[in-house]
């Protein structure tokens, strides 16, 4: 099943903010944390991987000393994207009048 780019954004963050405070993570203890697959984790690490943030190992993960410096999942077309949507959303609400149905 396909999930919101919100709760998978929020999920890495999670992970995310786990490996800073600790430097290394298990993928099944992070499954039960975040009620999700061990699976899910482990994509969730390949990306990371891919990002050069983390290296795997078997079972786990550990950060990569000074690869955190900046969020690696927000970029400047997600900046654009979300200014677009509230252009859009703002000229909504002007069409909109109250006791109106859509």
């Amino acid at each position: 099943m396909k999930n919101k780019r919100g709760i998978i954004y929020k999920r890495r963050q999670l992970i995310l903010e786990d490996l800073r405070n600790n430097h290394t993570i298990n993928v099944e203890q992070l499954s039960k944390q975040l009620t999700v697959s061990p699976v899910t984790i482990r994509r969730d690490l390949d990306e990371f991987e891919k990002g050069g943030i983390i290296k795997r190992f078997y079972g786990g993960a550990s950060l990569i000393e000074g690869s955190l410096s900046e969020d690696p999942f927000q970029n400047d077309n997600d900046t654009a994207e979300l200014n677009d949507k509230d252009a859009i959303a703002k000229k909504a609400v002007e069409l909109v009048a109250d006791g109106d149905t859509i």
